[in-house]
């Protein structure tokens, strides 16, 4: 029973480290504990900067006789350095940041304070089976705090965020002190018949705990999407562009050679520029684009679709201005912790959500980001000086050193994109008539289907074969024809329409409207 205690402890820390830290926790001793808390002390003390590191001992002495208690029962497995490993590992990461290892040292002080004196416990208790599961749950506590402690100084930028992210803990830090007291109490007075009475506090308690934490992560959601003024505006337009493609993903563009190598995090390709000719589908191979990248590659993808400009955005009006807004939106989307940061440090001070703040916010949340890819589609829907502040501030974009962000524009051929085209990949919808063309093929023989209730299988081949030769690679215009034949009902009209139809789309666009 002990045993498996230990074990599901164990695993669920070791699942949130990463292998290298696993390797190192392994090999750390009690000892090189105490050398980098001295060493920390002597850098600390060196700068004026001490502020009673001394707290430290009586955890890491806690620690010390708790491992005496139960080396035994770890006998033969991995568990034991986990206790103490994590502790090296984080007062590294945050010694240069006093307010971070302050907060560190405090806590670490607090568990000191509610572990008992493990050396003056009866050794009998040792054989204790219901005594051997009190000593188990200071595995479990012990470990669940250095989970989380390591998941919030393993994160990329943490010092940005740590202030903010660590004051959400507090509830659940509250809950571990309380139970390693009431099995602290219960280790001094025992009586084994206090076990059941403290495990059903532990799960009523952390039932309520998690009820808590639950109803605070979604009002510091709402809020903070509120002050972000966050809309489904692009998310909307990339479902509708994949619907278009028949929902699939899969495409031409996505086996492209330039594409390919965007994609591969090792390589230093990192702009390509998608152009061609309006109603080509570049917008459609961006979507599929996006798709891929969001199901199947480790990358944060954000994207936009410029032909959506918001009509009303609450301080600023297109252009980079509503980018950066969905960007922020799209990297807050995947990381809904990042909250409590988005209010403490610019909600709650009266800040609004104007371009200068969404630059900071944006920053310092792609600080906190590996490996970035964007998208931007129509980038000639846009004015001229909005191309270029467009174009100039993606080209700003910086990740983390050990990073990468990777950038795919899509637009017409445009002569301040032409401009950029020795920095870039090149990808040019004319010189891949034959994906282009294939794609149409496709499109239209599961469209040509839905005609098949209305018109003779002589007409629907006619018309196949006339709506492949005059669409001149211009997606668009098929899909707008298409969308014309499913309004007819006789073979005569159906025929009569293709036969006379202008292969110019802007022609094809008046006669609809």
């Amino acid at each position: 029973m002990a045993l498996e205690a230990f074990d599901a402890a164990f695993k669920r820390l070791e699942a949130s480290v990463s292998r290298d830290d696993a390797r190192q926790f392994q090999s750390t001793t009690l000892n090189d504990v105490w050398e980098a808390a001295k060493g920390i002390e002597r850098h600390l003390e060196a700068r004026g900067k001490l502020r009673r590191f001394r707290r430290m001992e009586l955890f890491l002495n806690g620690l010390e006789q708790y491992s005496k208690v139960i080396e035994v029962l770890c006998n033969g497995t991995p568990y034991l350095p986990y206790i103490w490993a994590p502790v090296k590992l984080v007062l590294q990461i945050s010694r240069t940041h006093v307010s971070a290892l302050e907060k560190l040292i405090e806590a670490y002080s607090l568990i000191g304070e509610s572990l008992p004196r493990f050396n003056r416990l009866s050794a009998t208790f040792v054989d204790n089976g219901e005594f051997q599961q009190v000593v188990t749950r200071f595995y479990v506590d012990i470990l669940e705090f250095h989970r989380r402690a390591y998941k919030y100084f393993r994160r990329r930028a943490w010092s940005i965020t740590f202030d903010s992210l660590w004051k959400q803990f507090d509830i659940r830090f509250q809950l571990i002190l309380e139970s390693l007291r009431k099995c602290r109490d219960q280790a001094k007075n025992w009586r084994g018949q206090q076990l059941a009475e403290i495990e059903q506090w532990r799960v009523t308690r952390t039932e309520e705990i998690e009820r808590r934490e639950r109803e605070r992560c979604m009002s510091n959601i709402r809020e903070a999407v509120a002050w972000l003024g966050v809309t489904t505006d692009q998310e909307d337009t990339q479902t509708r562009l994949l619907q278009k493609a028949g929902g699939q993903s899969d495409s031409w563009i996505i086996q492209h050679p330039s594409v390919v190598s965007w994609l591969d995090t090792a390589s230093t390709a990192s702009l390509i520029w998608l152009h061609g000719k309006p109603g080509g589908g570049k917008s459609v191979l961006c979507s599929q684009l996006v798709d891929h990248l969001q199901a199947k590659s480790d990358a944060v993808t954000l994207f936009y679709y410029c032909q959506q400009l918001s009509q009303v955005v609450p301080y600023d009006i297109g252009g980079m201005n509503d980018i950066l807004r969905n960007f922020v939106g799209q990297l807050f989307k995947v990381n809904t912790e990042l909250a409590p940061w988005i209010l403490e440090t610019f909600a709650s001070r009266g800040q609004l959500a104007t371009r200068k703040t969404m630059e900071t916010v944006f920053e310092r949340m792609v600080d906190d980001t590996l490996h970035l890819r964007i998208i931007v589609d129509g980038l000639d829907e846009c004015s001229r000086d909005d191309q270029e502040d467009i174009r100039c501030n993606l080209a700003k974009i910086k990740v983390p050193a050990d990073g990468s962000c990777k950038i795919l524009i899509s637009s017409r051929n445009l002569e301040s994109m032409a401009s950029l085209s020795h920095k870039s990949s090149v990808i040019r919808l004319e010189d891949n008539a034959d994906n282009v063309n294939s794609t149409i093929k496709s499109f239209i023989e599961l469209r040509i289907l839905d005609l098949s209730d209305r018109f003779a299988p002589k007409t629907l081949q006619h018309l196949k074969t006339q709506i492949m030769t005059k669409a001149n690679g211009m997606i668009l215009w098929v899909r707008l024809v298409l969308i014309t034949l499913e309004n007819l009902y006789f073979e005569g009209d159906g025929e009569d329409y293709i036969d006379s139809i202008p292969t110019d789309l802007e022609i094809l666009l008046g006669r609809m409207q």
